[in-house]
């Protein structure tokens, strides 16, 4: 929070933003090549490719080189790279923005003065940051939780010896550190701080790293804290016990993590939750690479999964149902790419559901029945690679691309196993199948002949 109000104020400064403020005919040797190898640090599928100019600059480092650059690149160059830096970084949500709008339709020959205004409406967006987080936790969508001032790991800072706990074998510091008298210094300052920022006192504290320790809950307890977070493998290493997670991911005793725990002591119980570590990592490095439907797809379909396990779980229901398994048989002495197709889609909706339809995406399709159908889902395999594509259908007939976790297998015959999670869809859910036969996208053949498979699980 002091660093987004340090830039708001105009008194915090870094590399990046020294250098998008300096005009473009003072940047010296260095300088430049600092732009150069630097100002290109994002996604450049989601961030780069997007905006023709700053895609452009790019290529020419990636083809060219950065030597070239520094020998034929003009300060206008440099000036527009400056620039979409800035603007790529900015959130999609204010695009709409009239500035915004404007600069990102300009494209190219930002001056000075175009950076300097983009510099400012980065500082007004930073400063609706904490008033809109207090008005969603106001409004009961959100709670705000704090962490120790400087983010330190507490239990490190009652003493370095505790790494051993967890990690017998790791190598310590030669001199042993032990400060415990900072910890309710940080736990308070912390405490100060949200109290003047969001006018209520904070009830859940995010252990720097999830690190917890038992030293650590009597101070975090006596701060007026009442709830704390962690790690599943911390979990784990509590309950003395492995967190396993079946081949898609999916955890074999889930009602071990998706759950609140109680930790008792003098000072005060506090409650306890841990993390889903594959979920922080989807959302924390994952899903900024994807489309944004995709990724939220992705997620939803993920948290859908996790909650019909509990209540399969509470049920007593066998997990196996998480898995829609297909098998097709081969005729002795068929080679992919020659007698067979090298693609093999599966294209099926869900009879009496409403959802989005669309025809099948392949060229030089009959217009007959069952393929002049509309389907739900589409799930391509290459035979020889055996790469998977997954897609959705949406509105106007567009097909949505989807990650999939489907594994197949391929010898005499075809196996596939795709996860329910990736379908959003129930488990038990009947669906009309169609089997069709592609070279590069163009149809071939399809079984089974003029008619669809009905298929209903259990």
């Amino acid at each position: 929070m002091l660093q987004l109000e340090y830039y708001i104020a105009g008194t915090a400064f870094n590399p990046y933003l020294a250098l998008t403020l300096t005009p473009a005919e003072q940047l010296d040797y260095h300088k430049r090549h600092y732009i150069i190898h630097h100002f290109f640090d994002a996604h450049h599928h989601t961030l780069i490719n997007p905006h023709p100019r700053y895609a452009r600059l790019y290529q020419q480092r990636q083809e060219k080189g950065e030597s070239w650059c520094l020998e034929n690149w003009t300060p206008q160059d440099y000036s527009d790279l400056l620039a979409w830096h800035n603007l790529a970084w900015i959130d999609p949500l204010f695009g709409d923005h009239p500035e915004i709008a404007t600069w990102l339709k300009q494209g190219k020959n930002f001056t000075l003065s175009d950076r300097q205004r983009i510099c400012s409406k980065q500082q007004e967006i930073l400063s609706c940051i904490i008033p809109q987080h207090r008005r969603m936790q106001a409004a009961g969508q959100l709670e705000v939780i704090t962490s120790p001032y400087t983010h330190p790991k507490l239990p490190l800072l009652a003493d370095t010896n505790s790494a051993c706990v967890a990690s017998p074998e790791i190598s310590l510091p030669q001199q042993r550190f032990q400060w415990a008298e900072d910890i309710p210094r940080h736990l308070r300052k912390a405490w100060e701080m949200y109290q003047q920022r969001f006018g209520t006192t904070p009830r859940g504290l995010w252990p720097s790293e999830q690190s917890v320790s038992p030293e650590i809950l009597p101070d975090i307890a006596k701060q007026g804290f009442q709830c704390i977070c962690s790690d599943e493998a911390v979990l784990g290493e509590s309950l003395n016990r492995i967190c396993y997670r079946d081949e898609v991911g999916n955890l074999r005793e889930p009602e071990l993590l998706y759950r609140p725990y109680r930790l008792e002591i003098p000072q005060g119980d506090l409650a306890i939750v841990f993390r889903d570590h594959r979920l922080s990592d989807l959302i924390g490095f994952t899903y900024s690479s994807m489309e944004p439907q995709q990724a939220a797809s992705d997620l939803v379909g993920h948290l859908e999964a996790i909650s019909r396990s509990l209540q399969q779980q509470a049920s007593g229901t066998a997990l196996d149902h998480l898995n829609f398994y297909l098998r097709l048989d081969f005729k002795a002495g068929i080679q992919v790419g020659e007698s067979l197709p090298k693609e093999l889609h599966l294209l099926w909706f869900y009879p009496g559901k409403t959802h989005h339809n669309s025809p099948a995406p392949l060229a030089s399709l009959p217009d007959k029945a069952p393929l002049n159908y509309l389907f739900h889902y589409h799930l391509g395999i290459h035979l020889l690679t055996g790469s998977m594509w997954l897609e959705e259908a949406g509105e106007d007939f567009r097909w949505y691309s989807h990650t999939t976790r489907a594994q197949v297998g391929l010898n005499q015959c075809l196996e596939l196993a795709l996860p329910w999670a990736d379908l959003h869809v129930e488990p038990d859910s009947s669906l009309r199948l169609v089997v069709v036969l592609a070279d590069d996208g163009d149809f071939r053949s399809y079984l089974p002949e003029e008619k669809l498979v009905a298929l209903q699980v259990p």
